[in-house]
């Protein structure tokens, strides 16, 4: 039996802007840009390293013109 490992809701936030993200064609350096943030920033929050802050996922909604729901796809609230 394999047993998948569990993943926080920080990493399936971040699994979900980067599936979205590369959905709509839209490079990494494009949406920190967008966002006011630094690439690097940004991709530590995809891999769900850091919690940024309601701020930062709302202008990342806003950027990727998805809703709440879309980015917490899969998160148990």
């Amino acid at each position: 039996m394999v047993v998948k490992p569990k993943i926080s809701d920080l990493q399936q936030i971040g699994i979900n802007i980067r599936r979205i993200r590369t959905e709509k064609s839209i490079s990494r350096a494009q949406l920190a840009y967008e966002i006011g943030s630094s690439e690097k920033h940004l991709s530590r929050i995809e891999l769900g390293e850091v919690n940024s802050g309601i701020v930062t996922y709302l202008k990342i909604v806003r950027v990727l013109n998805i809703s709440l729901a879309d980015l917490t796809y899969k998160v148990k609230i």
